[in-house]
């Protein structure tokens, strides 16, 4: 590996600072879902819950299982540090993997319901007994969109205010999913009490 190599790898893991599309104004310091580091995590994960075995085999991968792992992997690799996160009251909410945990992924009894490759409904057991949470579905879809398109060529988006008067992405069609606008502004706070804050505001 030659040493401009190591040095494009070591900025890429600094993360640069974007936009998420539909999120007002609303800015996260990411990296890639394609670098090493994000791509070592998840398969530890993936054999962890599924099994060195199952991983091996190369069936198909419960979608629930999958967007578990797509959570985790954003809260503990991809997303370093974020601005303009309000609570409604406007307050700035500090970023932390525990205030992103707690909008993306939600406590259960077991671990993950889903069905196997036979069809069978089965409980895949995860360390922290929690699983993804659709109610933060239009920010997740955003998020997962961000890291699967950024590039450690990419310059940082200015954070100029563009977001607020909607001129965000405008090539980008976005992700259909009408109801996730109101999920999103309704849900109950990452991190903090359901009566003080709230995830950021997709744009209107």
């Amino acid at each position: 590996m030659r040493m401009s190599d190591m040095i494009a790898d070591e900025k890429a893991l600094e993360g640069k600072w974007k936009r998420v599309r539909d999120f007002e104004d609303l800015r996260v310091l990411a990296v890639s879902s394609d670098c090493n580091e994000a791509d070592v995590y998840s398969q530890n994960l993936y054999r962890r819950i599924l099994g060195r075995r199952a991983l091996r085999s190369g069936k198909r991968v419960p979608p629930a299982v999958r967007d578990y792992v797509n959570c985790m992997t954003l809260i503990h690799v991809c997303i370093k540090d974020w601005r303009n996160w309000r609570d409604d009251k406007g307050e700035q909410v500090p970023f932390s993997k525990a205030a992103l945990e707690g909008f993306l992924l939600k406590e259960t009894e077991n671990g993950i319901e889903a069905k196997d490759a036979s069809g069978r409904v089965r409980i895949y057991p995860t360390d922290d007994n929690k699983a993804y949470n659709f109610r933060g579905k239009f920010l997740y879809d955003s998020l997962m969109h961000l890291v699967n398109t950024i590039d450690e060529r990419d310059e940082d988006d200015p954070d100029d205010g563009a977001a607020e008067s909607g001129d965000l992405d405008k090539d980008d069609p976005g992700i259909d999913d009408p109801g996730g606008r109101d999920a999103a502004k309704n849900a109950s706070p990452p991190g903090s009490a359901p009566d003080t804050a709230t995830g950021p505001r997709p744009a209107r």
